[in-house]
């Protein structure tokens, strides 16, 4: 009987086990994928920016040529 009882007792640990090394791994899962995301929205934010900051050399390249033409 004593075998048994241990056995039992096993089985029960195991059980909760399980369900928090599940609960750990899906997590995870989640915690990287939201990670990933995150990353990905920060490069195209970025690259927004730097587009709209490339955009803005032009124009303030325009403004600039406009202006001496009209002093001559």
């Amino acid at each position: 009987t004593f075998n048994t009882d241990t056995n039992n007792d096993n089985k029960g640990n195991k059980l909760p086990v399980a369900i928090i090394v599940l609960i750990v791994l899906v997590a995870s899962t989640v915690t990287i994928f939201g990670l990933m995301m995150a990353y990905k929205y920060w490069q195209k934010r970025k690259r927004q920016q730097d587009q709209a900051r490339f955009l803005k050399l032009f124009e303030e390249g325009d403004d600039l040529e406009d202006e001496l033409e009209l002093g001559n």
